[in-house]
């Protein structure tokens, strides 16, 4: 890249919490946090797990659009009996073949800047599945993909001639030791591939830099766990390697830098096995028949049933909502735009985004923010399908982004329904209303638009004085 060149990297700290960004774990993550802008709103797609987040990365498109729905799926045409592991990319490579070359349904960022002359490289010391689903066309020379573990020791990046340059110059990445709890050495090869080679010898246009930790070593010992707080302190020294190197490039000045996380973190003290408690309930002949397949991406399950059974499709959903272990269940929606799922008690998933509440599909309403809770009240009325809403004071004791999250939300709702709203915020009063009624000691005092309503001195007068008036 040639001194001045505009460039963006994308370092992708997997399963990074925003409240580990310290400046005793992490004092680059924290300075680069305090010099920039901090996205607060930002949360991940849902299913929040990383193969489908990778595909989101890479694409810009949301799961419904990449096609990538779980860190399992099923496809017949790949195994008819049983879901796949995406974490594996040579179950994607199976699956593209199957598609037709249509493993991603939508083009990929490496794919539009190929097509413009420019190069994407993805540099990843994750998972193969979720390395491949960042430039899946680079076996065929679209960008440049490196992942040590493709086929190590043989195959370390695409296209093969990258791969042959790299096992030259640095040799086959360090083995993943099953067991390990840290997986750091796999973390610094990649970076110092990315460091020595990729950035000053084949001067990609954007890098999206993915490292595997503290992924790793939270699902193993636990987050905040001595090992993954190393973890994640090598991280940052190794993110601030590669911006030493931009510095010593000249390209600082031209760059900019992205740090996301593809999901957050939480411990779970339990499981349960979903498939036994079918096969027991009469609902799935045994563990592994192909009646009903189960697609499992950690908090959220998919069940997949053969010749979309509508009966069998009641039963079980009826059957999950009778079980403490089992959430809110989504069918396919009754019509477009419907927010109830085709059964009974069931949403649509349509429902739970329109609300902003896809990021907190595995969390319980008791656990779930003031804010997201007024969201989740006025979902479950929706699921109803109302013509007419009452809220009474939907915006009370919330946080700024909140009152703008739920206005917004309502403006939504009021597009093909009436909405009857009491509130006492004037703004959101001025951006949701068309008709204002005003009410002093059980008297109306004024009707019509906000412009009128507000310059009426008798509203003044009652709700400010005789000063303002």
């Amino acid at each position: 890249m040639p001194p001045g060149k505009r460039f963006i990297i994308v370092f992708v700290v997997d399963g990074l919490r925003p409240d580990a960004i310290t400046p005793e774990d992490t004092p680059t993550l924290f300075r680069l946090r305090g010099e920039g802008v901090d996205f607060t709103n930002g949360h991940s797609v849902f299913p929040t797990v990383t193969r489908v987040n990778a595909a989101s990365l890479s694409t810009g498109t949301q799961p419904g659009t990449h096609g990538i729905v779980g860190n399992q799926t099923y496809v017949p045409a790949v195994d008819p009996t049983r879901a796949f592991d995406t974490g594996n990319y040579r179950n994607l490579v199976r699956l593209d073949e199957a598609s037709g070359g249509r493993l991603l349904l939508v083009p990929t960022l490496a794919e539009r800047l190929h097509a413009r002359g420019l190069r994407l490289a993805g540099v990843s010391s994750g998972s193969t599945g979720s390395a491949f689903l960042l430039n899946p066309k680079s076996p065929s020379g679209v960008g440049v993909l490196v992942n040590g573990y493709l086929d190590p020791g043989k195959t370390v990046a695409y296209p093969p001639e990258v791969s042959a340059t790299i096992l030259a110059k640095f040799g086959p990445a360090p083995v993943k030791q099953a067991g390990a709890t840290r997986f750091d050495a796999s973390v610094t090869w990649t970076q110092r591939v990315l460091r020595e080679y990729v950035l000053p010898e084949l001067h990609p246009t954007v890098v999206l830099n993915w490292l595997t930790e503290p992924d790793h070593s939270q699902h193993h010992v636990g987050v905040g766990s001595p090992a993954s707080r190393e973890a994640l302190r090598n991280d940052d020294r190794e993110i601030a390697a590669v911006l030493a190197t931009l510095d010593d490039l000249d390209l600082t000045a031209s760059t900019d830098v992205l740090v996301v996380s593809d999901h957050g973190f939480t411990t779970n003290t339990a499981g349960v096995d979903v498939a036994r408690f079918l096969v027991d309930a009469g609902l799935k002949a045994s563990p592994d028949s192909g009646d009903v397949v189960l697609a499992s991406s950690g908090q959220a399950v998919a069940l997949y049933v053969e010749g979309h059974d509508g009966e069998r499709i009641t039963r079980l959903a009826r059957f999950v909502r009778s079980q403490e272990w089992g959430g809110v269940v989504f069918t396919a929606g009754r019509a477009a735009g419907d927010p109830r799922g085709a059964v009974e008690g069931t949403f649509s998933l349509e429902l739970i985004h329109a609300v902003g509440l896809g990021d907190f599909v595995a969390t319980t309403a008791v656990e779930l923010p003031y804010g997201r809770k007024r969201a989740l009240e006025i979902a479950t009325t929706l699921a109803l399908d109302p013509e007419m809403m009452l809220l009474d004071e939907p915006t009370a004791g919330m946080a700024h982004e909140d009152v703008e999250r739920i206005s917004a939300l309502i403006k939504r709702v009021a597009a093909n329904r009436t909405v009857l709203m009491v509130e006492h915020n004037l703004s959101v009063v001025e951006n949701l209303s068309d008709t204002i009624t005003v009410l002093a000691r059980g008297e109306v005092l004024a009707e019509g638009d906000y412009r009128s309503v507000a310059r009426n001195p008798e509203v003044i007068q009652a709700y400010m004085g005789s000063g303002h008036a």
